[in-house]
């Protein structure tokens, strides 16, 4: 680089001063340091180093003086200039050093000190370093900040060693302005061209990568702010530094290039990221010995863009980045930033390599970037300080980061030819956190061996209640024993299966337990299940006997039941059941079409009891079932009721459909935990009941943070828990305890509490245990993992003798191990889905719609309409009414295939939306290809048909906030919109409160469109004229402020 300086004499600035009267513009390095927010934001490094105290501040005054006369950037003012738009830079003779003592705060640290020292120095008047000088706890420190359009963090060390060691009076030095003259001379010539149309280029590559890069533990600030900075250095020990020269000899590489790399492919490992953009630093005095020691702002941000198989060999990977790497820097000094070259490009990653000292620790590095990791290559060893935004990473999150940056850079030596995504980026302490979360088995007592010892411990306690009829711990002992000997008597033995199709009530809880006590193991069927789902799960079960609420031909009915066990004078005694027995079996939806029955023993149930117990802080409360027990989402408080010792109260159907029923249920019986899938109580909450238990245990699916806030502001002091676990490890192993949900942190779905007696592994496609925020299948491993399926063998769906466990189940959920010491959950690897609680497989419900629709092809898969996971059937050769159809199926021909399904399938196994299609897209292998698969939401193009009357317009605008979208045309049925039974009770909700009407949600079902159900609550209500009156009036409330709205209700009368 052959550089012609504007003067020979350096420490002069007239000359300059002369030559730009008006100052210089920015180059492509200062802007970026530009605040986008505020041109007239000051933009500052700052370090704070350690010093010798016999360092005064008069030496330190007179050496900054000396530097400032060699390095004339820091004589150039920053400033507006008339006639110019932006920030230039302006040579000018008024240059003054500000540096200044600090007296000392003794009970603060030096970083906190460091901080409360306000930047006072005046950029538009030269002045572009200042330096405070403190005392902390005996030691000196020197602060420098530093102006970052005037220096780059690389100069500010550089100065920074001058500054503590002296400067070389007759070292000679490349000043700043003549290295910008000399780049616009570069941008002129006949190879500028090339270079732009390279970044061209390479700006086309960027547009499908993700632009806004995070790590999968990133906190979502609501802003980037520099006063939030934090920074976390550690040193590469010099074996590592050692293995990456020999490394970089072996390839024929720089030593950069595999910093570079090896931190690149972390980050894609940990996101799995399908390729992201990022920045690269380049700094040109690394190339150039006449660019030495010379200071500005000369470091330059690169976009490179990171695209990382996991399968590919690590020096595969090296190879392919070391080839963009060099393409870049041929090309560095051309590339003019994102708006000249109209590059849509905004790093929050930024990395930077370079040879020389570090000093001190870093406090702020002015970019807008949410980690910089910066990687200092110094005569003894190497520096590596990661500089990172606190609001969107925690301290240990950087921590954790840069100890796996160096357990891979460790091994890279040893792994060349080994895949990737295989590597272990895990380091011993992590491994062992990870491990650490899993609790020891322990002997515990079985469920009837507890209900035997209340019974005699506190036999008048009360044990289950309906709120019309109650038992205590040894009326229901007596009770259980009398049903389990007439059970006997009709044919049930010990280990023998018995399905049970009823609603859930007291009598019910006691058929359960009555089965369980004779040593049997019971079967739910819920009795809203179309009758072709009943048969099909009781053939399955094989069971001895079928209990319903009518007696039968093969029925055995519950009133007859119960009046015989009721005339029993005596009840045999009956051996209490033991820890191999089955206590149930459970049917959940299977992948190859046909329900799996699932066998849970007494010894699975009861570790998830004492488990669940231990972790939850349940004991001898009230607890109520709310949930049905054909999912195990009752089984929480089914179980842990009378495993405590305390009191089940079995809650009447309207106080599941209806707000204030619930809060009546809860308020009048005590209720003091209950256990509810967060969809549920969503819907129960519309209607912002006063009373909600102590303690709500939420399960089934992933709870909304504005559902979690909602529940604080209702009830501040109730204790909500996250509940987790697949039917095959019974019920649950996994919760946490949500702590300050009024912020958007302490609403953020975590796992924390691993259960007495389970072992949790989340594990890489390779078997590998995963390091944190790598994304992996979680594994269960314990006393609560189920027998197995009904009729299969024992390892069946699980793994044997893994190096993790003796038997392992894989859940096909993707967790990480989180930086906090937590697990967090992120999807499946299959198609299976959670709706409304019940485990579903897309895959079943296809085989039941082909079922049920004779010669009609059927695939099914689950969306996110709405922020609702919502089942979409694609169906070809489908007629309706001899007729082709195609499309998105709505109206009269998607009532019917809802309608007909119903007969079929469960609620929530029935398809919200059909589509009809001439054939299935697939891809080159057979399979369907899901990516061409048209989404209902794209297909939903009806007509607008806009309200008649103000019923209609606030009909209308309910549900669309209801089902979260924009607006609904008002001859469009409930039903197309994908509502089901849920939204149809929120809604009803809303007319109780809203309208003052009671209704019940079969209006809704009977009167899908929004004219049809206008029409029927007009006819229903008393007034028509006033029902109009007051939808009008809750539209204008609508429009007021929460305070406004408040009042005019009170004024009214009306339900908020």
């Amino acid at each position: 680089m052959a550089l012609i300086l504007l003067q020979e004499t350096f420490g002069m600035i007239q000359e300059y001063i002369d030559a730009y009267p008006q100052g210089l513009g920015l180059s492509v390095q200062q802007k970026q340091h530009v605040s986008k927010q505020d041109d007239a934001a000051i933009a500052v490094h700052s370090v704070l180093v350690p010093i010798d105290s016999s360092v005064t501040e008069t030496e330190l005054t007179q050496r900054a003086a000396v530097i400032a006369q060699q390095q004339l950037i820091l004589q150039f003012a920053f400033t507006q200039v008339e006639g110019f738009r932006g920030i230039r830079q302006v040579p000018t003779a008024q240059h003054n050093i500000l540096c200044e003592d600090i007296v000392s705060r003794t009970d603060l640290a030096a970083t906190e000190q460091a901080k409360l020292i306000p930047i006072s120095m005046d950029v538009a008047h030269g002045q572009n370093i200042q330096i405070s000088r403190f005392v902390c706890q005996q030691q000196t420190y020197l602060l420098v900040h530093a102006n970052a359009l005037a220096l780059d963090i690389a100069s500010v060390y550089e100065y920074i060693g001058q500054l503590l060691n002296g400067v070389d009076d007759e070292a000679e030095a490349i000043q700043y302005p003549d290295f910008l003259a000399w780049l616009e001379e570069m941008n002129e010539s006949p190879e500028a061209a090339q270079g732009a149309a390279y970044w061209q280029q390479f700006n086309a590559k960027l547009q499908p990568l993700d632009n806004q890069f995070q790590l999968p533990y990133h906190k979502a600030p609501d802003t980037t702010d520099l006063r939030t900075q934090q920074s976390h250095a550690v040193m590469l020990d010099d074996s590592t530094v050692q293995g990456i020269e020999n490394l970089a000899e072996q390839l024929e590489l720089d030593s950069e290039v595999i910093l570079h790399a090896t931190w690149w492919m972390l980050l894609a490992r940990i996101s799995k990221s399908a390729g992201f953009s990022a920045a690269l630093g380049y700094d040109p005095r690394q190339m150039s010995e006449e660019l030495e020691g010379a200071l500005g702002v000369y470091q330059l941000h690169l976009p490179v863009a990171i695209e990382v198989d996991s399968a590919q060999t690590l020096k595969a990977w090296l190879s392919q980045f070391a080839f963009q790497f060099e393409q870049h820097l041929e090309w560095a000094e051309a590339y003019q930033g994102t708006e000249k070259q109209e590059l849509t490009w905004s790093p929050s990653c930024v990395m930077q390599v370079w040879h020389g000292e570090s000093y001190g620790q870093l406090l702020r590095l002015d970019d807008s970037s949410e980690l910089h990791l910066t990687c200092v290559l110094q005569e003894a060893g190497a520096q590596m300080m990661l500089r990172y935004d606190s609001q969107a990473y925690s301290e240990a999150a950087a921590e954790t980061l840069l100890a796996q940056y160096q357990q891979l850079l460790a091994q890279l030596q040893t792994h060349l030819d080994t895949a990737v995504g295989e590597i272990n980026i895990a380091t011993e302490q992590e491994q062992q956190r990870h491990l650490g979360l899993n609790k020891a088995a322990i002997e515990v007592p079985l469920l009837f061996d507890k209900i035997t010892h209340f019974a005699a411990t506190q036999p008048t306690q009360l044990a289950l209640t309906d709120g019309q009829q109650s038992l205590d711990y040894v009326s229901l002992e007596a009770r259980l024993l009398s049903i389990a000997n007439v059970l006997q008597a009709k044919g049930v033995a010990s280990n023998d299966i018995v399905t049970v199709a009823l609603p859930r009530s007291f009598e019910q809880v006691l058929v359960i337990l009555a089965i369980q006590r004779l040593g049997a193991a019971y079967c739910p069927i819920d009795p809203v299940w179309p009758q072709a789902r009943q048969q099909q799960i009781i053939a399955a079960a094989g069971a001895t006997r079928h209990i319903g609420a009518e007696q039968g031909e093969e029925v055995l009915g519950l009133t007859d039941l119960l009046s015989e066990a009721t005339q029993l004078s005596e009840s045999q005694a009956i051996a209490l059941p033991n820890a191999q027995q089955a206590a149930y079996v459970l049917f959940t939806s299977g992948s190859t079409g046909t329900p799996k029955g699932v066998v849970i023993e007494h010894s699975q149930l009861a570790h998830y009891c004492f488990g669940s117990s231990e972790a939850m802080n349940l004991g001898q409360q009230r607890y109520g079932l709310t949930s049905t027990v054909a999912a195990d989402i009752g089984n929480t408080c089914l179980f842990n009721a009378f495993y405590n010792g305390g009191s089940l109260v079995v809650a009447p159907e309207q106080a599941v459909m209806e707000g204030q029923a619930f809060a009546q249920f809860v308020s009048a019986q005590q209720v003091e935990v209950v256990k509810i899938v967060p969809s549920h109580l969503q819907a129960l909450l519309e209607s912002e009941p006063k009373v909600l238990p102590n303690k709500l245990i939420l399960g089934g699916e992933a709870s909304a943070p504005t559902l979690l806030q909602k529940i604080h502001r209702l009830s501040p002091n109730t204790e909500v828990f996250n509940h987790y676990g697949p039917t095959e490890a019974t019920v649950g192993v996994l919760s946490h305890q949500y702590h300050d949900l009024s912020s958007f942190a302490g609403t953020v779905a975590k796992l924390s509490q691993v259960f007495a007696g389970t072992s949790i592994f989340i594990l890489n496609e390779y078997g590998g245990l995963c390091a944190v925020g790598e994304q992996g299948e979680l594994h269960i491993a314990g006393t609560q993992l189920a027998r197995g399926y009904l009729g299969k063998s024992e390892n069946e769906g699980f793994i044997a003798n893994s190096q993790w466990a003796t038997r392992l189940y894989p859940t096909g959920d993707v967790a990480r191990y989180m930086p906090d010491g937590t697990i967090s959950l992120s999807g499946r690897k299959d198609d299976q889905v959670q709706i409304r609680g019940f485990r579903v497989e897309p895959n079943e419900v296809a085989a039941s719609v082909s079922r049920c629709l004779e010669s009609v092809g059927c695939y099914v898969m689950a969306q996110n309409l709405s922020g609702q996971t919502a089942l979409v059937a694609y169906l070809t050769g489908f007629e309706y009414q001899d007729n082709a159809v195609s499309g998105l199926l709505d109206g009269e021909v998607n009532q019917y295939l809802q309608t007909h399904l119903r007969d079929h399938l469960p609620e929530a196994m029935v398809p919200q939306f059909f589509i009809a299609l001439e054939q299935l897209p697939l891809l080159a292998n057979g399979k369907v290809d899901r990516g061409q698969l048209p989404k209902a939401n794209e297909l939903q193009n009806v007509a607008y048909v806009a309200p008649n009357s103000q019923l209609e317009k606030w009909l209308a605008d309910s549900i669309a906030d209801i089902l979260e979208v924009e607006k609904v045309s008002c001859d469009t049925s409930f039903f197309d919109l994908g509502g089901h039974s849920l939204a149809a009770i929120k809604w009803v909700t809303r007319i109780k409160k809203q309208l003052l009407m009671d209704v019940d949600p079969g209006i809704i079902f009977d009167n899908a469109t929004i004219v049809k159900l206008a029409a029927a609550l007009s006819a229903q209500h008393t007034d028509a004229q006033k029902l109009e009156k007051i939808a009008m009036t809750q539209l204008k409330l609508a429009t007021l402020s929460p305070e406004q709205r408040e009042a005019l209700q009170q004024k009214l009368g009306l339900g908020s």
